[in-house]
């Protein structure tokens, strides 16, 4: 920079990572806002290492803020880190946060995959919102997404919580019909 080199995205990539990976936010996100001042723009990368990094470090609400960003400046998260965001949302007890998001980017065109209706189904039964995670659940065959054995293994443990066996055994008996393999969490 000092020499007149105008560092690209990569560059301000490297050093973001580098940062986060150091657990150093506070200067991997004055880099990130040094590169709109510089005329770089930031790329889906570049949101994705930070909203990682955040996640991991439990701050929840900037790394769902950063997501907001990227997509009212148009760029569009991958499955990877929409799963990063919801797994920490739902772990962090932020599931009308999680919930919040899902219904916006799925309202934006956006196709959850299986592994992200599993989360956000995990993370609503683990807060007692068994009932809503059956509607996210019956709407996977909608999405054209369809449940995985853990997928139904999350919502029978989610049953059995509330004391809802009889639910908890229409699960056990779609288990059964769909032809899957019951395995020791079943």
């Amino acid at each position: 920079i000092k020499g007149g080199c105008k560092p690209s995205a990569h560059v301000y990539n490297a050093l973001i990572n580098g940062f986060v990976g150091a657990s150093k936010f506070k200067v991997a996100c004055n880099i990130f806002r040094e590169m709109g001042s510089a005329h770089c723009s930031p790329t889906i990368v570049t949101y994705s290492t930070l909203i990682n990094g955040l996640c991991r470090a439990e701050r929840f609400g900037e790394a769902y803020d950063l997501v907001k960003e990227m997509l009212q400046k148009g760029l569009k998260p991958g499955a990877i880190t929409y799963s990063v965001l919801l797994k920490g949302l739902c772990l962090g007890c932020k599931v009308d946060m999680a919930l919040n998001m899902w219904n916006r980017v799925v309202s934006q065109g956006f196709k959850p995959d299986v592994q992200m209706h599993n989360i956000l189904i995990h993370g609503l039964c683990s807060v007692g919102k068994t009932q809503h995670a059956v509607s996210l659940y019956l709407d996977m065959n909608y999405q054209n997404c369809a449940p995985s054995l853990v997928t139904r293994n999350t919502l029978m443990e989610g049953f059995y919580k509330e004391g809802d066996l009889a639910s908890a055994f229409v699960i056990w008996a779609r288990i059964l019909r769909s032809g899957l393999q019951p395995d020791i969490i079943s």
